[in-house]
Order: C-alpha cells, then structure tokens, then sequence
C-alpha cells in the first residue's frame, strides 16, 4: 500500500492508529546523502501532520550512514511529541 505523506512522496513505510492520534514513519538511510534529505523529510513530515497527531514517532533503518546518531535524534526531538528510534545494520 503506498502512502502519501506531508512530505509529499508516495511511498511505503507510514501508518497511523486514528483513536490513539499516533503516527509512525519508517525511513531508509542508504546512503551518505540520505542523512540531510531525511532531516528535510521529517521537519515537513512533522509540519504537515500537525494537529492530527498526539505523537509522530520516526524509525529510521540505518546502513551506517548516519554519522552521529546521538545528534540527528536530538535535534529533531526537541519537540516534546516527536521521537526517533534508529536501528542500525
């Protein structure tokens, strides 16, 4: 099923649970490049969902290209209803 999110790109990888006002966005980190877009992607994501959502909670898969994850997280979690999970290969 392909979704289309606040970002604007249809793709898999995003589902929702209405009566609990939660989101879930999965990203892929393939690349050295793909750190920045991905920052870009949520900050939209987040914007675009706006009021919809008690809770957005963004899981990204890791190949190693994320340089300091420790970082990435922070900056991005600086909003209360906003969370980063990264799984790493």
């Amino acid at each position: 099923m392909a979704v289309r999110t606040a970002a604007g790109f249809d793709r898999r990888g995003g589902f929702d649970h209405a009566t609990q006002r939660v989101r879930v966005e999965v990203k892929f980190s393939k690349d050295k490049d793909r750190e920045k877009e991905m920052i870009d992607e949520i900050n939209t994501d987040i914007i675009g969902y706006g009021g919809r959502y008690d809770r957005c909670l963004f899981v990204i898969y890791d190949l190693g290209f994320i340089r300091d994850t420790a970082q990435f997280s922070r900056d991005i979690e600086e909003n209360p209803r906003v969370h980063v999970l990264i799984v790493k290969k």
